[in-house]
């Protein structure tokens, strides 16, 4: 899991001239790495949102370099990512450039909690199922819904932001259903608390949501750039594991989940183990 990675595609400080920390470029030799290790048929890539904003490259493949699809979409279909959501600095670029990068992604970028003023339903994919070895994996995005407190309103034209928490809720219940998943992920870009709070959302709501929300198996989370492994207990006595590696891909959180199956082949356990992985420097 990686998140905020904030237009470090590439191990150099642009406005420096010299190596930089951290970057895409590390996560898939990190990543490439990790599968000759484990099963790589089990693997999941999993972004938490804010990737088209920051660095010099960013606003090069945003503004500049328009033909085509988006490079950064490239990017990260080379690396191979599964699912992410979208971050509040993504739609701060605008439509013709978060439009752009999500149509070009081979994998789906969620934000249930984004709406559609014209049709009243998520803009972006609510959710997804991911598929391994026999277990489905239901993955929930969401978005910090202050995005009308930072940017002008013709940035995001024609959405509207729900709370997360509530949203949250709403979906939860439709994915157990619907999908009948063994497990099911919230992927959140909103930090852990605090920040902007209103009569009508909260900026950080991931720990709100950890604890008022019941189905959760784990939260992936981000926003506020500050790496953290918490368990939060819910108001149904169940510890959720929330992990957020922090920004500009100097650590990658890997999770490892065990699950326990019964003869007729239903999940009936599941064990989390998980450590962030610092990729911050070359390794020669």
């Amino acid at each position: 899991f990686t998140t905020d990675i904030h237009g470090n595609y590439f191990p150099h400080d642009f406005r420096h001239d010299h190596w930089g920390k951290g970057s895409l470029q590390r996560v898939h030799a990190f990543v490439a790495q990790q599968c000759r290790h484990e099963n790589a048929g089990s693997t999941i890539l999993i972004d938490g949102g804010d990737m088209l904003q920051g660095e010099p490259t960013a606003y090069y493949f945003n503004y500049i370099k328009q033909e085509g699809k988006h490079k950064v979409s490239e990017i990260c279909n080379y690396i191979g990512y599964d699912v992410g959501v979208i971050g509040n600095h993504d739609i701060e670029t605008g439509h013709s450039v978060f439009d752009r990068f999500v149509k070009g992604c081979n994998y789906p970028i969620l934000g249930a909690n984004v709406i559609s003023e014209d049709t009243g339903e998520p803009y972006f994919e609510p959710y997804t199922l991911l598929y391994r070895s026999g277990i489905k994996i239901a993955v929930i995005g969401l978005v910090t819904p202050a995005i009308p407190q930072w940017v002008p309103k013709t940035t995001w034209e024609g959405l509207k932001f729900e709370d997360i928490k509530e949203s949250a809720k709403k979906w939860i219940s439709y994915v157990k259903e619907n999908e009948n998943p063994d497990f099911i992920i919230g992927l959140l870009h909103s930090g852990m608390d605090e920040g902007i709070i209103t009569t009508e959302y909260k900026e950080n709501s991931t720990r709100e949501t950890a604890e008022e929300v019941d189905g959760f198996d784990l939260i992936l989370y981000g926003h506020d750039h500050t790496s953290n492994m918490e368990e939060i207990e819910n108001i149904h006595g169940k510890n959720v594991l929330c992990v957020n590696p922090g920004s500009h891909a100097y650590n990658v959180a890997e999770i490892k989940l065990k699950f326990t199956l019964n003869q007729e082949k239903k999940v009936i356990k599941h064990d989390i183990n998980c450590q962030l992985s610092y990729i911050g420097k070359l390794h020669n």
